[in-house]
Order: structure tokens, then sequence, then C-alpha cells
């Protein structure tokens, strides 16, 4: 043991203190001092006694006697550790430590450990969204100056020169949260939450964030229990931040009943919490500013008029700025002279509408319905120019367009136009800069649509209504609010959509007379659910022809048209040429793994011409064709047709920047260019949101959907209902606001004990 140092402390003598010498300009560090003298007093004498002996012990009787000593101290020495106020400045030789609570990496940290189940309830609360925020810590110098920069009195912040409005709808857009027309509880009997807060051990102060935390990690289940502590987790770490480590029992009140807590006004609360935290922190000098800061963090990222974003706009934009693309942008940031430079470019926004994004302007819905007599047509149409289509404006189409009228539901037919391309192309170096945009629902847009369209799919895609409402109701097929919303951006397809679509097409092409030349769209066949049993599929196809309408298919059609999803998401078309004996596999995320199993299933074919049963093994779905249609055959095709013998090709698709969620979405173009009697297209490219809310309108004002009046009449209660509601709440939101400025303000906890 010789060998070994001992690393116990020993006891300081505090008597050696006093050959301790004061810093050179005989007073000590005035900038590190503190409201309490005594604090800044014993801070430094513990400093000076480790920096002699760094194993001294700082012991009871050394705080005594250090303690004796600064009551000793003359008044003028005394008060120089008083020279600071208690409340913290905010600039003090530069630039201070800005303080928040506000900690939105402490949450993405613990959304990463919670289950899928979990989640799932998260997004029932409303949080849906909030859950994949992944912006990482929070960039305390540019909220420091963003708070600095806020007009408390007119609710705007100053953005090098363009002011910014700072509102609840705002606030929901960001951070994305809504209102739900439920005003929060802060107050009632104790006894009603008695459970609760014995399990969070609460107290005066409140709920220990560290306890909330800790309830979270440990639990696996997705119940009742687990909502109320994610949700109040949620409020203490992002979306309404105390100042203290502990958040108010008073929440419970509102938590308590599970059903109602997406109904509630989050949005609004939580705004109005971070302007009277700013109030505070300004007018009261308050060390913390309480509430939400990461809202006005992204608010100033959404504000930049910023073309290097490489993710889809149309995300939330709490969900949109992750840690990649925040780095990215704060490096443009700082090559353009920093977030305080005049060179970057701010779109003042005064009526509350959303941000703009990626150099573009997302116009309000107002804006939409001003700019109505500029357009001809509402949905985005595809021209055909090539080997390539693309969305442009209708307005230089007017001749080469046409279109097909059926009780409100149109469908644009696919031309090529030389001078549409050249009006497009000008059009293009027009707006090389800074192209419109226009926002109509949860969907962006590159024109502008009807005022009674964007009331349609406000309505439709309304999270807060009742997901199982039918909205589209057909004589085969019923698409619910729920299914509907698979259309939403970035959203895989549900199958049902797309067996209405092939439902729509056909009954297009029967209204419009079409015979000999037609396409028989069959509804979406799932090979998941038959491959192995031929049995099933020889049913599904019987079922279909069996429908009296199909006979008319049967006889006068030239092409069956065949929609098929393997199983995980991935979509394609088979497509059987009846008058040149062959069939063709479209597939929009063709790979050589896929191609070779495709063909390789296709062309795995017995021929069974005649039989009238379907072997055991497994021989798909040619063969089953033969087998249902045998006596059509003749009708058909001159001489007969033997359907498992066609020769199955595999054309090749380019589909450019085609994301693997929207393969649904190519199908939907590729049928409707069937309809259209065109070719595949060798490179295919599109606007996602613009496809899929041209889909939706299409699919509601279908003439065969039996309750499109009445969702007509309710989206235009729905809209009127909203109206009124904005218009009162805004009203009261400022109202309330004027209230609380006028209110005194109470400083401190009293006096200390």
């Amino acid at each position: 043991m010789d060998g070994v140092t001992s690393r116990k402390r020993k006891e300081w003598d505090s008597s050696r203190c006093n050959e301790c010498v004061e810093d050179g300009n005989g007073g000590g560090n005035e900038a590190a001092r503190c409201n309490y003298g005594f604090v800044t007093y014993f801070g430094e004498a513990v400093q000076r006694i480790k920096a002699i002996d760094g194993r001294a012990c700082i012991t009871k009787e050394v705080r005594k006697e250090i303690g004796q000593e600064f009551k000793n101290l003359p008044p003028e020495r005394k008060s120089k550790y008083r020279s600071q106020q208690h409340r913290a400045e905010k600039y003090v030789e530069g630039e201070a430590k800005f303080l928040t609570r506000c900690a939105p990496d402490r949450l993405a940290a613990l959304i990463a450990e919670l289950t899928e189940e979990q989640k799932e309830a998260a997004s029932e609360m409303g949080l849906g969204r909030l859950i994949q925020l992944n912006c990482g810590r929070l960039k305390r110098k540019l909220c420091s100056w963003l708070v600095e920069r806020i007009d408390t009195a007119s609710c705007t912040i100053d953005l090098n020169g363009s002011k910014v409005e700072l509102s609840g709808p705002s606030f929901s857009y960001i951070m994305g949260v809504s209102d739900g027309g439920i005003p929060l509880q802060l107050e009632g009997d104790k006894s009603r939450v008695a459970e609760y807060l014995h399990k969070f051990n609460a107290t005066s102060s409140g709920i220990n964030i560290k306890r909330l935390s800790d309830i979270l990690r440990n639990c696996r289940e997705a119940d009742d229990d687990f909502k109320v502590t994610f949700m109040l987790f949620t409020l203490c770490t992002v979306l309404c931040s105390p100042i203290g480590v502990h958040i108010s029992s008073s929440f419970l009140f509102s938590l308590i009943h599970i059903n109602c807590i997406r109904k509630m006004n989050w949005a609004t609360f939580c705004f109005d919490r971070l302007m009277q935290g700013i109030i505070r922190y300004k007018e009261d000098k308050l060390a913390y500013v309480g509430g939400c800061v990461l809202y006005l963090e992204l608010l100033f990222f959404n504000s930049i008029v910023y073309g290097g974003l490489h993710r889809d706009r149309s995300i939330c934009p709490v969900a949109l700025w992750n840690v990649v693309e925040i780095k990215r942008l704060l490096k443009w940031i700082e090559k353009k002279g920093g977030y305080k430079s005049t060179g970057l470019a701010i779109i003042e926004n005064p009526a509350g509408g959303r941000p703009p994004g990626g150099g573009s302007y997302t116009c309000s819905d107002e804006e939409c319905i001003s700019g109505v007599n500029r357009y001809e047509w509402s949905a985005t149409p595809l021209i055909v120019e090539g080997n390539a289509f693309e969305a442009v404006d209708t307005c230089s189409l007017s001749k080469g367009v046409g279109n097909i009228d059926i009780e409100g539901s149109s469908i644009l037919c696919f031309v090529n136009n030389a001078s549409a391309a050249e009006s497009r192309q000008s059009c293009r170096e027009q707006n090389k800069h800074l192209s419109r945009q226009y926002r109509a629902g949860p969907f962006v847009v590159p024109m502008s649509l009807h005022s009674e369209e964007i009331m349609l799919l406000e309505y439709i895609m309304a999270e807060d209504l009742d997901e199982w409402e039918t909205l589209v109701k057909t004589k085969r097929n019923c698409l619910s609010r729920k299914t509907i919303m698979s259309l939403a951006p970035r959203r895989v397809i549900n199958a049902e959509v797309i067996s209405t679509l092939s439902e729509m097409l056909s009954e297009f092409q029967l209204f419009n007379g079409t015979t000999g030349h037609i396409s028989w769209f069959l509804p979406m066949l799932d090979m998941a659910h038959v491959a192995g049993d031929d049995r099933l599929l020889e049913m599904w196809l019987r079922n279909i022809a069996s429908n009296n309408q199909c006979c008319t298919y049967k006889a006068s059609c030239d092409r069956i048209v065949v929609p098929i999803c393997d199983g995980i998401g991935h979509w394609y078309l088979l497509v059987v040429i009846i008058t040149e004996l062959r069939a063709e596999i479209w597939d929009p995320l063709a790979s050589c793994m896929t191609t070779n199993l495709f063909v390789m299933e296709v062309h795995r074919i017995v021929s069974v011409a005649f039989t009238e049963t379907v072997y055991a093994s497994y021989d798909n779905f040619l063969k089953c064709l033969d087998v249902v249609l045998k006596n059509e055959r003749a009708h058909l095709c001159p001489g007969g047709i033997i359907f498992s013998s066609c020769e199955v090709s595999h054309p090749s698709l380019k589909a450019k920047e085609l994301h693997a969620i929207d393969c649904g979405l190519y199908v939907c173009l590729l049928m409707k260019q069937l309809h259209h009697r065109q070719r595949p297209l060798t490179e295919m490219r599109c606007d996602s949101d613009a496809e899929r809310s041209s889909l939706i309108l299409q699919l509601v004002h279908f003439r065969e959907n039996l309750v499109k009046d009445k969702i007509v009449e309710s989206a235009t209660s729905y809209r009127r209902h909203r109206q009124a509601f904005v218009t009162v709440g805004e009203g009261e939101i400022k109202r309330q606001q004027r209230r609380n400025r006028l209110k005194s303000k109470k400083m401190g906890h009293g006096q200390r004990r």
C-alpha cells in the first residue's frame, strides 16, 4: 500500500483562507456577481481554496467561518458583491446565456424509445405530426435574437425588416397541433385527479419532469395512463415549457378525459403561454423564457426564401426541419452573412397564412379564391410531349386540350401541343427564381383552385370529423373519410381507392358509347391473398364476370386492365391486349428482381382452354381467364383466344423522382393513360400533391357517387361553421391578450428563508 497514493480529501484549514489575495483589480470579478452577495463571496472563496489544494473538503465548519468572514466585511466591500440585480440581464459583456426549459431533443430521444402502439396512441391524441420531431437541440443564440425582435403589443416579429405575424393558427401550422374547440380546464376538485397526483409524486411545486421521463421509459403499454403521462411530458419539454423543473399539476384536470384531449384548444393555449413568457422575460427581467420557444425557431426557418430544401414542403414544419436540413440551412445562412444579415429574403405574411417554402410562396385560401378568374381548369392537367408528361397551366392549352364533362366530373384528354411547350418554357424562364404555389387543404398545388373545390378538400381531409363518414358511394364501392385520407401527402394509397377508380374509368367509357375499343378495368387484385390458391383467383374472376354490366365489357373490350398489389405496398398493372394476343406488365418501380419474378410468374402458365376446373398447382391469372371467359373468347377475337398463350412483355418505365409512397399514384396515372388509349410513357414525372387532390375531386364528383350532393352541402356547412368560429375565436384571443398585459405581475416567490 506504500506505493498507492491516498485520494481521501483533506479538511481545509480555514485560517489559510486569509492568506488568499484578491484579484488584481482589488475587487474580484464584478461580471460574475449576483444580488445574493454571500453566494458570490462564498463561490470565490471556494475557488481560492481549491486553487491552493484541489483535495480540500468544504465542511460545515469551513462554511460557517466563510459566512462569518462575509459578515465582518465593511459595507463598501459587501456592496461590490451586490453590484448586479437578481434578475438576469440579457447583455453582459456582449451576450448572456439564453435560458429556457424548451428541450425538443429530450422529447425526440424519448419518442425514439416508444413502441409502435404507443406512437399510434400519441397520434390519436392529435400529436401525430409532433412525434415526427427530430430537429436536435434548440439553437439558443438564434432564439435569443428572435425573442428580442418580438413586439408583444402587436404580436409580430421583425425579421430583417419584414413583419411576420405571430398567432394561434400560425402556431398550429408550425407545431402540428390544433384547436379542437374545447378550452382547457386548469381548476377543479383535486379528488378527481388524486390517483395521478399520487402516481406522479406531485408536490406543491408540481410534477417533476424527471419523474415523467422515468415513467415513460419503463412503460410499454399504450393505455390511458401512458397518454396522460406522455401529454404532460410533451407539454413540459416542448409545447408549454415551464421556467422550472416542475410542470403544474393543474393540467391533469384537462387530461383526465382521454377522449377529449385532441379536442382541446392546444394551439391557442400554448401560443398564449409563450407570449406571456416573453412578456415576463422582457418586462420583469426574468432569467428564463417560458413557453414553446421552438415555435420561433421553426417559424424563422420556414419564413426564409430558401431553395436548398431536399424534402417535401407539404410536410408539417415541425417534422420537415430535421437535423440534416437545419444543419444545411444554417451553413447556407452563414454564407449569407448570418441570420442578422439583410441578404436573407423573408416573405412577409401579415395575414397569418402558411409560411413560404423552397423558394416558392404558398398562398392562403383567400389568395387562391381571388385568382380563380385567371384559370379555366381547376385541376392540374397532364400533357404528353414526346416521351414525357408534366403539369402545365391550362390557360396555355385552351385549344389543345379536350374535356369530357359528365355531370360535374371532368376528365382531361392528353394531346401533343407544341405551342403549349413554348408557353411552358417561357413561363419557366419568368418564374425561374420564385414560383407561386397555392395551398388547398393539406395539398400544395401549382395553380389556383375554385372556391368550391378548396371547400370540398378542406371538408374531406378534415381530421377532426368522423373518419367513418361515407364520402363516395357507388354501385360496387364505398369510400369513407379514413380511406380517402390515404390520398393525403406522403401516404400509401388504399386499395379501395384504386378499385373505385377502375369502376369510374369503366363507367366513363360506357357512358361515352364507345364500342369495340374499350378497356375493361377490373378491381384491385391482392396477390398476397390469392397466391398459391388458384381457386380463390378463379372465384374472384367469376364474381366479377357474373355482374350484368360486365357482359358489355366481355362483348366489346379489346383490353383487360388489372391493378395488382403484391402485398408489400408495390403496385403494378397487368394489361392483356386481346387483339394482339399479348400481355404487358407496367411497373413504375421496376427492378431486375421484380421484373424476373413477374415475367416468370406469368410464363408459368398451363394451357387449359376448355377445362372446367383449375389445377391445384399455381398457374396464375391468364389461365384463370381461360376458364372464366371460355364462352366469350370467340366474341373477343376472331377464331377465339387462349389467354395462357399470350406473349408477356415488361415495358421499361422510368419514373423521375418517384418515391415508393407514390407507387399507387403512378398506377392511377397509368390507368388514366389507358383510358385515353395511350401507350405507357418511357419517362414519367408528375406533381404528387396536384394529382392526389385532383383524384379526390374526381372521385367525389363521379356521376355514380350517390352521396355527392350530401357531401357538397356538408362541406358548405362546415366552412360556414369554421369561419364563424375563427372570427369569434380570434376576437376572444386578442381580448384575452389585452387583459393579460394589463394584469399586475407578481415577482418572485416571497421572502427567502
